[in-house]
């Protein structure tokens, strides 16, 4: 639902939250933005619980062989990979590949269950002689539903990660946008898995900045989920405040008026929408009260992290 911006002159967030009904019907407007080891842990826990549970051992052990690695590779991991392809047809060439990846990596050690499925997922469809397009889709689809179920553990991380997604996205928007207006608006209207995103990511060397994205919110993900923080929602003043830098990089009311309005963003041609969205970003980067920048970034980001 849209949330009501505090403030004299926004009279609306500049991100909604789109209902998967919405997304399905095509209602996917540029109001979306704007605003593990448990596995091993249960095998750690001794005789009694594996005597209780002595009817889902084989399930375990095939989890846990079924990628023939018990540990995170020690060999460095880097951004400068597509964290969307995984080359190989076995699970363990393919789990190898997916550790080159600093994404990967974390997702890794973090989600083990989830990362093991994802690795069979990949070794299915290579069997099925399914092409890297089909395989790249379910990589980045998995990721979104990750992110999604998590969304609330992100937005309770420090004041630090949330900067850090802030900042990473900041970055991935100025990259897709020289790249291409629609690789930019692509970006702010459906995410990660867009299919202007997904043919740009193709090339390693034009990932490093959405890989860094996706990292830094999979990395407040963990945070949240270990140091929970507590934020009140924005205030009138906080967004006196926000209006303050925006305006400090050229907006007047007019700007102000199509940011707040959801229809009148939805029609504003593209490279308008991109440019304001990188403003407003970098508005929120450059509040120089923490309490004021973390309550603004926590409602703002809700939608990216929850889109």
């Amino acid at each position: 639902t849209d949330r009501a911006v505090r403030g004299p002159t926004v009279t609306t967030p500049p991100v909604s939250d789109r209902s998967s009904r919405r997304e399905r019907s095509g209602g996917r407007s540029v109001a979306r933005i704007g605003l593990l080891m448990a596995l091993l842990a249960i095998i750690a826990a001794g005789g009694w619980f594996g005597w209780q549970n002595r009817d889902r051992l084989p399930e375990v052990a095939n989890v846990l062989t079924s990628i023939q690695v018990q540990a995170v590779s020690s060999a460095p991991a880097t951004y400068d990979v597509s964290p969307f392809t995984a080359a190989g047809d076995t699970a363990q060439a393919i789990d190898a590949a997916l550790q080159k990846a600093v994404l990967w990596r974390l997702l890794k050690q973090e989600f083990a269950e989830w990362y093991a499925a994802r690795v069979k997922d990949v070794e299915r469809l290579r069997a099925q002689k399914r092409d890297d397009v089909a395989i790249q889709k379910m990589l980045a689809d998995s990721i979104v539903g990750l992110r999604r179920k998590h969304a609330a553990q992100a937005l309770s991380a420090s004041p630090r990660h949330l900067r850090q997604i802030a900042a990473s996205f900041y970055d991935n928007l100025q990259v897709m946008a020289k790249a291409g207006t629609e690789h930019c608006f692509g970006l702010i209207s459906f995410g990660e898995a867009s299919p202007q995103v997904l043919d740009m990511v193709k090339d390693p060397a034009k990932s490093e900045y959405l890989h860094r994205q996706m990292t830094a919110i999979f990395e407040a993900i963990v945070n949240g989920r270990k140091s929970p923080q507590n934020y009140s929602p924005a205030a009138k003043a906080d967004y006196d405040v926000l209006v303050e830098q925006l305006r400090a990089r050229g907006w007047g009311q007019a700007e102000l008026q199509t940011f707040s309005d959801q229809r009148a963003l939805a029609q504003a041609p593209h490279d308008q929408v991109c440019r304001l969205v990188q403003d407003w970003i970098a508005a929120h980067l450059s509040v120089k009260d923490a309490g004021t920048q973390s309550r603004l970034l926590s409602e703002t980001l809700r939608p990216l992290v929850h889109g």
